[in-house]
């Protein structure tokens, strides 16, 4: 499962664009091509003669040659790949004409590749050539900007922005069912308390690096609060067990010893998780779920995890009232 393009909140605008670079250029494609979780995935934004080119259409090609062309640091541009020592796999396509031009991020990054492609073989121009550079340049500072918007500076990981853009998408792309898990850290106001917000944040990235090694690379690790967390497992109606055991991972991963700046100390996590559909069908029920889940954890004294159910939420009502006489 392809993860969601970064870009997809300026579908619209990218789509006027390549629109215009259409009326430029006179072949009948034109899509991106992306590097992701080791599969060739193809974003389709602007197809001529198609009238859905309005919706994107994401697809993987792990079972098609060729596409290791247009994942390249340098343009290429073939008018005829019939008679071209690098369109062999291309014209296997029916592709006769392509040009493909790198996606590059400020840091050198080869994010993906703009391609045009004709069915029959086309003598491209350098007007052409220079319009998909700019057109291929401006995606990239769209991407540079989305990425910034969406990103705990922090950390690295996802913010709590990425769950509210993109809720109504995310949905779609993460599968028929998938997991919610809320994670909220135990002792860490302590070490702020005792040790500073430096020491603090340090504690901070070290978390999420061990969540992101503890999960799958289609799951997201989202900072939502000062120490708290949402993991999303996707896609996990194929494996029945991924949940508890990705669950118990994360539980027994965080509650370690740190070290850092020869001070050492403690830290837990409570976890709540929730399941979509059964638990919500949107990302507020989801949370919602997850965090009385987690709530029950800390309710217990911390340090664990908890599967949301009526149950469970009606047994900590029960819980609270009796301690409160």
């Amino acid at each position: 499962m392809p993860r969601i393009a970064p870009w997809s909140h300026f579908t619209r605008s990218l789509r006027d664009s390549l629109s215009q670079l259409s009326n430029i250029i006179p072949t009948s494609t034109f899509f991106i091509v992306t590097m992701q979780d080791g599969f060739f995935t193809l974003v389709r934004l602007f197809h001529k003669e198609d009238e859905n080119s309005n919706d994107l259409t994401v697809l993987r090609l792990s079972e098609l040659t060729g596409f290791e062309l247009m994942h390249q640091t340098q343009s290429l541009v073939i008018a005829d790949t019939a008679n071209h020592v690098k369109g062999e796999s291309l014209a296997a396509q029916r592709i006769g004409a392509y040009m493909g031009v790198p996606i590059l991020l400020q840091d050198g990054t080869l994010y993906g590749t703009l391609c045009t492609a004709n069915v029959e073989p086309y003598d491209f121009n350098r007007t052409e050539l220079h319009s998909m550079q700019l057109a291929a340049d401006m995606l990239a500072y769209v991407i540079e900007l989305e990425r910034m918007a969406i990103h705990d500076p922090l950390t690295g990981a996802l913010n709590r922005l990425f769950l509210e853009r993109y809720r109504v998408g995310l949905q779609k792309e993460f599968g028929e069912a998938f997991a919610l898990i809320y994670i909220d850290l135990d002792g860490f106001k302590t070490v702020n308390d005792m040790y500073g917000h430096e020491c603090g944040d340090s504690v901070l990235r070290v978390i999420v690096q061990r969540l992101k090694r503890r999960i799958r690379m289609e799951d997201v690790v989202v900072r939502v609060g000062g120490d708290e967390f949402v993991v999303v497992l996707t896609d996990i109606i194929r494996n029945g067990n991924v949940v508890s055991n990705v669950v118990q991972r994360l539980s027994r991963s965080l509650d370690v010893e740190y070290s850092i700046d020869s001070r050492q100390f403690r830290v837990s996590a409570s976890l709540g998780v929730s399941i979509f559909p059964q638990d919500g069908r949107d990302f507020e029920t989801l949370i919602q779920a997850a965090d009385k889940a987690m709530y029950s954890v800390k309710h217990q004294g911390g340090k664990g995890f908890s599967i949301y159910s009526e149950e469970m939420v009606g047994k900590l009502v029960g819980d609270v009232k009796s301690s409160l006489g």
